[in-house]
């Protein structure tokens, strides 16, 4: 992070005990300006003044649509704001309807209240270091994972919601914000490595001679001089390090492949700031990884399976991590990110997966009995024959969830979106829903559920 100095905050919300909380966080960060508006109103007048914030704090829930509104006037770039600046949006609950809205206009984190400033300090790090804007498509609400670089391309079989388009204000969400531009790393210096590779293949082509008279023209003063033959066997002991340089694809595919330092830098909500984080957890989480994805492969034969009962991975990053068979009962992974991570088999019993993003994720034949999964981001995930008896699913975003023979009985879908989900009638009318829950074509919500 360059020049944090250089990043003022502002602060929308009416809640005087969660904006000291913010400002205490902040200030230790060492960003810049701190402001506090307590309503629309007032955060208006200081976008109008000249106020020009990179950082804003707003709750989503003020005022009934105030927060929102205010967050579109931003990114409408009519106010002294810059219309990329990052925006964190905050509240007790975030309403399905109003997380869709909110995706359209883009953010990049909602935090849930109550927090603590060391939670605070860990978003606002990570938000810096890696902007991830929100967006909502057709299948899909969570964090954009594209590379609008292009510098990996996928070549890999079919990738999930690769033709998916976020809808038109998802658009411009998707942008990695102007005012970190000095921040991020640039990509783009690799870009031109290839063009030498191809300047120095150009004297190579030696027939020119064979072309037409006026290419042979053309290309004439370039091949000309005879001492361009005479060191040819010179450049031919010289392709080794040439070749060296003139392979990209490897150097680019191994940072690519290698999880392990990602692993290592697992930080974990609730704990200090990254300077002052208990090292001893996050290296006792990557070591469970590695055991357990030795167990895996070796069928049980080495390493050890991974046992995370009633253990505190809030807020933790374990996304695409095989977590296969593992023993999560009763754990806390409030707000983790989980997107494509794998749980098949896993014991997920009483576990506490609030507000996690567990899009694309492998829960096939999971045990979440009893589960609290209020608010979690389940877009597309898989949880055929998964045991959710008793899971409360209060808000969560399922759309697109696989949920062939899965049990639903008991399970808690109050304002749960499953539209496009696969399931039956059957299922739906073991579980216990409202009008507000978003359901596929020809599926309703019953008065009376079967036991």
């Amino acid at each position: 992070m360059s020049e944090p100095s250089d990043f003022p905050v502002l602060i929308v919300d009416d809640d005087p005990e969660f904006n000291d909380v913010i400002r205490s966080a902040v200030a230790d960060v060492g960003l810049g300006e701190v402001r506090v508006s307590a309503s629309r109103a007032e955060a208006q007048k200081l976008l109008s003044s000249g106020f020009a914030p990179k950082l804003i704090f707003v709750e989503i829930n003020l005022d009934g649509l105030a927060g929102l509104n205010l967050m579109r006037l931003i990114r409408s770039g009519k106010s002294s704001a810059d219309a990329d600046a990052l925006i964190i949006i905050m509240g007790q609950a975030l309403n399905p309807e109003l997380a869709g809205r909110a995706c359209d206009v883009g953010f990049e984190h909602f935090v849930r209240k109550p927090f603590a400033a060391d939670a605070i300090q860990k978003w606002v790090r990570a938000i810096l270091k890696n902007p991830t804007r929100f967006v909502v498509g057709k299948s899909y609400f969570g964090p954009d994972r594209r590379d609008d670089s292009g510098a990996k391309p996928y070549d890999g079989e079919e990738r999930r919601l690769d033709g998916v388009k976020p809808q038109a204000g998802a658009g411009a969400g998707a942008r990695p914000p102007a005012a970190l531009k000095q921040v991020a790393k640039p990509e783009a210096a690799p870009k031109p490595a290839p063009e030498p590779a191809q300047s120095q293949e150009a004297p190579k082509p030696k027939p020119p001679a064979a072309k037409s008279p006026d290419e042979a023209a053309a290309v004439a003063p370039a091949p000309k001089p005879a001492p361009t033959p005479k060191p040819a066997p010179e450049p031919q002991a010289a392709p080794a390090p040439e070749a060296a340089t003139a392979e990209p694809p490897k150097p680019a595919a191994k940072p690519v492949a290698k999880p392990k330092p990602a692993r290592e830098k697992i930080e974990v909500a609730g704990t200090a700031p990254a300077a002052v984080a208990d090292p001893g957890q996050a290296e006792e989480i990557a070591a469970k990884q590695d055991a357990h994805a030795v167990w895996l492969a070796s069928r049980g034969a080495e390493g050890e399976k991974a046992d995370f009962a009633d253990a505190d991975l809030s807020g933790a990053d374990l996304s695409e991590v095989n977590l296969a068979s593992a023993n999560l009962r009763g754990a806390n992974l409030q707000d983790a990110q989980l997107v494509k991570t794998s749980f098949v088999d896993a014991d997920l019993r009483g576990a506490d997966l609030a507000g996690a993003n567990m899009s694309e994720a492998d829960l096939h034949n999971a045990r979440l009995r009893h589960a609290n999964l209020k608010a979690t981001l389940m877009g597309e995930a898989d949880l055929r024959g998964a045991d959710l008896a008793g899971a409360n699913f209060e808000g969560a975003q399922m759309d697109g969830a696989d949920f062939k023979d899965a049990n639903l009985l008991g399970a808690q879908i109050h304002g749960a979106n499953m539209l496009g989900a696969n399931l039956t009638q059957k299922q739906i009318d073991k579980a216990y829903g409202d009008d507000a829950t978003v359901l596929p074509p020809g599926i309703r919500i019953k008065a009376e559920p079967d036991s």
